[in-house]
């Protein structure tokens, strides 16, 4: 039989991203993500985080829980993200890890910036933008010094004619 389209030749192949970890490829499923976003809603730690921080060699990133609306479909969707705190707001890259496409919770944000964060169990409504010219240049030394890792998906995703999307969610005070 010929092999899938996209399948790799060798099975160890499709591990490398997680350093040849077979387990943590598992985790990487619809249901390891749902029980992620539980425990980050729960206890504010995220357990796909930390083993990918200690698989990297890297110190474990505090994370926070995202609620955006949909661009197409208008209906919630929650994602876990690192973050780099500034000045009581947060700033979230939009890596996709150097890939040629922003992911979908930045699009999320440029079509509605309405959404609600959950940090270390707080939940807040906030206001999320895709920051550009003089902010995001900014931005960017300040989020590479707090996270060196984002300079490679600088440099990778510039190799599609991409720019990282740099998001300053700023939570609304409430009265």
């Amino acid at each position: 039989m010929g092999q899938r389209a996209g399948a790799s030749a060798r099975p160890d192949e499709a591990l490398s991203a997680a350093s040849g970890r077979r387990w943590f490829t598992y985790l990487q499923k619809p249901w390891g993500f749902t029980v992620d976003r539980w425990l980050v809603r729960l206890t504010g730690w995220s357990m796909l985080s930390s083993i990918s921080s200690r698989l990297g060699g890297r110190p474990y990133t505090k994370v926070l829980l995202i609620t955006t609306i949909g661009a197409r479909s208008g209906e919630l969707r929650s994602k876990v993200l690192p973050y780099v705190p500034l000045d009581g707001s947060y700033v979230l890259v939009g890596s996709n890890f150097g890939g040629p496409t922003d992911p979908a919770w930045t699009n999320n944000v440029r079509a509605d910036g309405s959404c609600w964060i959950r940090v270390q169990r707080r939940s807040m409504a906030a206001r999320a933008a895709v920051a550009s010219g003089e902010e995001r240049e900014m931005l960017l030394p300040r989020v590479i010094a707090a996270k060196p890792n984002v300079a490679t998906y600088v440099d990778q995703a510039a190799r599609y004619g991409r720019e990282l999307p740099l998001v300053v969610v700023r939570p609304i005070a409430t009265s």
